[in-house]
């Protein structure tokens, strides 16, 4: 029988590892989240409205920018486990993990994103109450694997398994335990997008009023891009440390709520 996991749990272990160890987090977070999103950022070109951005050097950017960013999250997820590694030691592993991870996603996800393109251009050349309810079936079946996989990042630097391996494991150890996990990921998304609006609103307000209008390359568009990716990256390090307890828990592992000394 699974176990039933205990969110409160989880979130006090949480608390207590960024209170206690939290200069470690904002380290790997500001090395691996923050500085690459905003390289990326700043060669991403400004598209006209209703227009998508011309293919160039910015793509090649942000595709480095997105997969060092997943070794900064596989990262975060390990140091909440509680091990022996140094802080540079945690980062070479991760690394080493994130193509195995990159895959398991690309297993549940890539026929998603098929099923959403095809289903989407067949609604605008031929709109329909059955496509659309086609459509509606499989948005619900996306958000219900989406709910069972949370555990694949902890999982894939946690076991030294392959991708298949991986997806398997998250849908087991999240049985019985959907409603829990989506009612957290729920308040939780709701809470990050709140924050992240209201940060990029008054920031926005105050560097215009101040700088001026924001164009691209110039103090105020730095300003703001630095803080927005400062809040993300810390709604990154608390979602990681909540999802690493929450399989240590799931896995029946008693590991400590500790993570190892800088070594990097």
């Amino acid at each position: 029988m699974t176990s039933k996991l205990s969110i409160s749990r989880a979130w006090d272990e949480t608390r207590a590892l960024l209170q206690s160890d939290g200069k470690l987090f904002a380290t790997v977070a500001l090395a691996l989240l923050v500085l690459p999103g905003l390289v990326a950022n700043l060669f991403m070109p400004t598209p006209k409205v209703g227009e998508f951005p011309a293919p160039g050097a910015w793509v090649a950017v942000l595709l480095v920018a997105m997969l060092i960013a997943i070794v900064g999250q596989l990262a975060l997820a390990k140091l909440a486990m509680g091990n022996r590694l140094t802080v540079g030691e945690v980062i070479t592993s991760s690394f080493a993990r994130m193509p195995v991870y990159f895959i398991s996603q690309m297993i549940w996800g890539l026929p998603f994103a098929i099923l959403f393109v095809g289903i989407g251009r067949t609604l605008q050349a031929q709109p329909g109450g059955a496509l659309a309810l086609l459509f509606l079936v499989v948005l619900v079946a996306f958000f219900f694997v989406v709910i069972r996989m949370v555990l694949t990042g902890p999982i894939a630097v946690a076991e030294q398994i392959g991708p298949v391996e991986i997806v398997k494991r998250s849908w087991n150890l999240t049985a019985g335990n959907w409603w829990r996990l989506f009612a957290f990921l729920m308040i939780f998304l709701i809470g990050a997008a709140i924050l992240i609006l209201a940060t990029f609103s008054i920031l926005g307000l105050v560097v215009r009023m101040v700088f001026g209008e924001m164009e691209p390359f110039t103090v105020g568009a730095l300003l703001v891009s630095l803080a927005g990716e400062i809040v993300q990256a810390g709604v990154y390090v608390v979602l990681m440390v909540m999802l690493a307890r929450l399989y240590v828990q799931a896995s029946g592992q008693e590991a400590q709520a500790s993570v190892p000394s800088s070594g990097i």
